[in-house]
């Protein structure tokens, strides 16, 4: 949420693009909190507009990115998807690309061949189907991951999803518990 809100503060407030969101570039204080960091290639939203140069680190490029269109705010969204995506499947993106010597294979032109023809594998990660985390998350996680940035989830709705509060019966429904564990939960 505060990686989110950190990035719609950027486009929304400052009208800057940041173009490198990445695990990297995310870092926690001591008290837990997410910050955004390394602003070294941000840019200004009108500043780029006609820009087709492909800025970033690779595996984090939105598809539009990679076939050498402008970016736009939707290029973050993107790389903040695959942030989430990395952080929740412990495994950086498209790792089948990678060449063991540091490099991909079939270098940019390949990897803007495989993002636009694949997805990653975050259906997986759902409890239901033996990952680690709730629906909703992974659903999200995925909007932000359309292939067509008109089609991606806004940092709005993003933030707006993030911040609903589940009540208890949506919780126990959500983890599988039994209605008594579920009346447990709600008396205390």
């Amino acid at each position: 949420t505060q990686l989110a809100s950190a990035l719609s503060y950027c486009h929304e407030e400052l009208k800057l693009l940041h173009r490198d969101v990445k695990p990297a570039n995310v870092f926690m204080t001591t008290g837990g909190d997410v910050k955004l960091g390394d602003f070294g290639l941000c840019a200004y939203l009108a500043d780029i507009t006609k820009s087709t140069e492909a800025v970033g680190t690779p595996l984090y490029m939105s598809p539009e990115i990679l076939s050498g269109q402008p970016p736009d705010a939707g290029a973050d969204v993107w790389a903040l998807g695959i942030t989430l995506y990395e952080a929740m499947s412990l495994k950086p993106p498209w790792a089948e690309l990678d060449d063991g010597y540091g490099g991909l294979q079939g270098g940019m032109a390949g990897l803007a061949k495989h993002v636009s023809a694949k997805s990653l594998p975050i259906e997986a990660l759902k409890v239901a189907n033996g990952g680690n985390y709730p629906p909703e998350l992974c659903d999200a996680t995925s909007s932000l991951l359309a292939k067509k940035p008109a089609s991606r989830m806004g940092l709005k709705k993003l933030l707006a999803e993030l911040n609903k509060q589940p009540s208890i019966e949506e919780l126990a429904a959500q983890w599988g518990l039994s209605k008594e564990a579920a009346a447990a939960m709600a008396g205390i």
